[in-house]
């Protein structure tokens, strides 16, 4: 349970850090605000399998 609680927050992290460093690379919707938002969303969910198995593996 600690692994999933650290790897998401991990995945928070890097994911605002990749937004505030790349910018929204997807078009997802047309409105800027929500097409930012979807776009965080979207690199946290690209990123919680991959910090997973660093937490659980690496760190544990």
């Amino acid at each position: 349970m600690a692994a999933l609680v650290l790897s998401l927050v991990l995945s928070v992290v890097i994911a605002g850090a990749l937004w505030l460093m790349i910018g929204s690379r997807l078009e997802i919707k047309e409105e800027r605000a929500y097409n930012d938002l979807l776009n965080v969303f979207a690199y946290v969910a690209l990123l919680i399998p991959p910090n997973f198995l660093f937490v659980f593996f690496v760190l544990g």
